[in-house]
C-alpha cells in the first residue's frame, strides 16, 4: 500500500483489521501521532526505487511469521505502494504460498499497476527465493500440501477423456481428439 497520508487513511487501515504496519519509506511516514496505541510499527528503511537487501527481506518475513502466529493482519507500505512494497508482497507469496518468483511478481503486478518497478527489484524476489532454497525446508503449509497430495503420473485433459492413452504418450494433432476424429498417439 502507499503511504497513509491522512488520519482517514489510518482509520481505514485500522478498520481492515491491520494492527502491525511495516514502513519501508524513510522519506514518508504515516501520521502515527494520532494513533499512538493502535499500531505496532516497524520501520525497514529502503531507498526509493531500490530493492530491499536480503537481510531486510528476511526481517520482513520474520515479522510476517510472528504476525501469522498471533493471527494478526499486517500491512506494508512505501511512498506509492508499488516498488518496495511490491517486492515485499512478492516475497510473502514466495514464502507462505510457495509461489515461484515469476508467478509471485505477476500476481502482484496484476493486483497493483506498475508494481515492482525496476529490474533490480525483480531480482530481489529471485534472490529471496534462492535464499529459501539454500537455507530451509519448505514452509509448514507446503509440507502439509505435499503430505496430503495424491501421487500419480501427469495426465492432460485429453487423458481424462481418452484413458487408453498412456500418461507418458504425446498426441500428434490434439485438436483432432478434441473435435471428433482420434489422432494416433506416439512416444518420443
Amino acid at each position: 500500500m502507499g503511504c497513509l497520508k491522512s488520519v482517514e487513511n489510518v482509520k481505514y487501515v485500522l478498520d481492515q483489521g491491520i494492527v502491525h504496519l511495516v514502513s519501508l519509506s524513510p522519506e514518508k511516514q504515516p501520521p502515527f501521532e494520532h494513533f499512538p496505541n493502535y499500531f505496532r510499527w516497524t520501520p525497514i528503511d529502503v531507498l526509493e526505487f531500490e530493492p530491499p537487501t536480503l537481510e531486510q527481506m528476511i526481517t520482513f518475513i520474520k515479522i510476517c511469521e510472528e504476525s501469522r502466529k498471533l493471527k494478526e493482519a499486517i500491512g506494508v507500505h512505501c511512498r506509492m505502494g508499488r516498488g518496495r512494497s511490491g517486492v515485499m508482497a512478492a516475497c510473502y507469496l514466495v514464502r507462505f504460498k510457495g509461489m515461484h518468483p515469476d508467478k509471485a511478481i505477476m500476481r502482484i503486478r496484476l493486483m497493483t499497476k506498475g508494481a515492482i518497478e525496476t529490474y533490480f527489484q525483480e531480482r530481489a524476489v529471485w534472490e529471496y527465493w534462492d535464499h529459501l532454497k539454500r537455507t530451509r525446508s519448505p514452509s509448514p503449509d507446503v509440507e502439509t500440501l505435499i503430505a496430503n497430495m495424491e501421487v500419480r503420473p501427469y495426465q492432460s485433459v485429453l487423458h481424462k477423456y481418452y484413458p487408453e492413452l498412456a500418461p507418458n504418450q504425446f498426441i500428434k494433432e490434439p485438436e483432432k481428439y478434441l473435435f471428433g476424429s482420434k489422432a494416433q498417439p506416439f512416444e518420443y
